[in-house]
């Protein structure tokens, strides 16, 4: 979950991360979308993996191609094309909240470590979106 404010400043993009209930499981090549301060950017999981009774994915970045000719606005459409090189990201889904949580890999102990502050994640829908406003 991303807290309004601090997180994200998008409200979309905090109740999206807060929608678990009723989400599809993951799998590998399902669609996602990383929820940032105010942006989205398209994903797809790569990885899905149980550690101690605890769910970790890994997404890659999409390639997304804007097809609509509206400029700098609101309304946005895109084309997802996968990207091979694109940057990966660890998710670990919190077992009381269901929420995900943006995790880096702790190189010394071989563990995923959960952020305090960092994007969050929607499972099962790619969605770019840009905010031009900032």
């Amino acid at each position: 979950m991303m807290k309004l404010g601090s997180g994200t400043g998008n409200v979309f993009n905090h109740l999206d991360s807060r929608a678990v209930r009723g989400e599809p499981a993951p799998f590998v090549g399902m669609g996602a979308t990383i929820l940032h301060w105010t942006d989205r950017s398209a994903c797809t999981i790569v990885r899905v993996e149980t550690i101690r009774n605890v769910t970790y994915i890994t997404t890659r970045d999409d390639n997304a191609v804007r097809i609509d000719k509206n400029g700098m606005s609101e309304s946005q459409d895109y084309e997802y094309l996968p990207d091979f090189h694109g940057r990966l990201r660890v998710f670990k889904k919190h077992p009381k909240t269901g929420f995900w949580k943006f995790c880096l890999l702790n190189e010394a102990t071989g563990r995923y470590v959960q952020q305090k502050h960092g994007c969050g994640l929607k499972i099962g829908v790619r969605d770019e979106y840009y905010d031009y406003s900032f």
